[in-house]
């Protein structure tokens, strides 16, 4: 209440402020929403609105999910396949985020958000990379199967999607659970053809994703590998089996056999049966490698040609050769060019990007020196195990671009 006098004459006036609905307690503004689709990052859905009545009939509705109506924070407007959405009105809503998201990046996610956040998009294919120095790219297309299994084995069915484009993204329907292959061409203007393909897992039970998500969210490889079947529900795809060591035939790793022997082969086999007692069997060997491979000779220089130490142009040529491994192979190699001769230590530390290592599975290199100089191409060799040889280092090769 409050009053004011005017020449004599009191004039009482009774403020209204903080009264929404008829009401002016701290819960005038919220409302219960019993079928609610707003849902957090935790899976909480969120039924009560929460808001302040800041003066008459107006509510300041902060909480996601909800706006101000007026005397009340009402919930946005629902968007099909989307959990969050945000609004200031009844009409313009957009979604936060869609459901089925693990993570947001590719191959995590059931929908995409589309460009105006209106929609949850499902089933797009997306592609980039794609180029052609000489006619360029003229047209796309994106052809989709579905598979069927044939035996052990998953075979082409039949055609359910095909279509022509010069967009870099395809949206496109699925109805019917099951395993799909995805097929782009890419078309330049001269014809020439060059093919992609992805497969393509669809399942629409996603309360049985979850699920089976929550049931495995501690699993080592993660929850994100559950893989759903219209006939049995979802399963983890992935099991990390450690046994243990004992004396008793059967029960696990035999006492004294339990550790691997260097040039050794070990076999391990894996009987998987469905439902329908129908059972493959997989077998994986392992060859126990604890030796580094041997080492070889690195030459400045092309093949067949004389060793290289003088040269004026900063284009350097480099090959290598002698490298081996008899219990598992060489797999692959690291080298890098430097003003010296690297170390083990910099190839340890090659995540730090402090210098310009690259991996091979040839053997020769190629590299553009920034100036004049003396420079160096030191090889790694790594075998099967991943065990890497002691580095290798040419006898070095001076650029001089410099007229006598």
């Amino acid at each position: 209440m409050l009053s004011v006098l005017f020449q004599g004459l009191k004039v009482n006036y009774t403020s209204q402020k903080g009264i929404c609905r008829g009401r002016s307690d701290s819960r005038a503004c919220n409302e219960n929403f019993p079928n609610s689709h707003i849902v957090l990052p935790d899976k909480t859905t969120v039924k009560n609105s929460v808001g302040k009545c800041i003066r008459p009939n107006v509510c300041e509705c902060k909480q996601e999910g909800f706006y101000s109506a007026g005397s009340f924070c009402n919930s946005c407007s629902p968007i099909n396949n989307c959990d969050l959405e945000y609004c200031t009105t009844k009409t313009n809503q957009r979604c936060r985020r869609c459901e089925g998201l693990v993570a947001d990046k590719s191959w995590y996610r059931a929908y995409i958000i589309s460009t105006d956040k209106r929609l949850c998009i499902s089933n797009t294919v997306y592609w980039d990379g794609w180029i052609d120095d000489d006619s360029g790219i003229a047209i796309y297309e994106l052809e989709i199967f579905s598979m069927k299994s044939v035996g052990n084995e998953l075979m082409i069915d039949k055609r359910v999607f095909d279509t022509k484009t010069t967009l870099e993204s395809q949206q496109f329907n699925l109805t019917v659970p099951g395993v799909y292959s995805v097929i782009l061409a890419a078309v330049d203007k001269a014809g020439n053809i060059r093919l992609a393909r992805r497969c393509l897992i669809f399942d629409d039970n996603s309360e049985a994703r979850k699920e089976c998500e929550e049931k495995y969210q501690n699993s080592p490889r993660g929850s994100c590998y559950c893989y759903c079947t219209p006939a049995f529900g979802c399963y983890l795809q992935h099991f990390q089996v450690k046994p243990g060591v004992s004396l008793d035939k059967g029960t696990g790793l035999i006492q004294g056999k339990h550790q691997g022997v260097h040039n050794y082969d070990y076999y391990i086999e894996v009987n998987v049966m469905n439902n329908a007692k129908l059972y493959s069997t997989l077998t994986y060997k392992v060859t126990i490698d604890t030796s580094p491979p041997h080492v070889g000779v690195v030459h400045d220089g092309r093949y067949d040609e004389p060793e290289v130490d003088y040269q004026p142009d900063r284009n350097l040529q480099a090959h290598w050769e002698g490298f081996s491994d008899k219990e598992s192979g060489v797999r692959y190699y690291h080298y890098g060019f430097s003003t010296r001769c690297l170390t083990a230590e910099d190839f340890h530390f090659e995540i730090r990007n402090t210098l310009d290592i690259h991996e091979s599975s040839v053997t020769h290199a190629t590299w553009l020196a920034p100036t004049d100089g003396q420079y160096y191409i030191t090889v790694v060799a790594y075998n099967a195990a991943i065990q890497p040889s002691q580095p290798v280092c040419s006898d070095g090769v001076v650029i001089d671009s410099t007229q006598p």
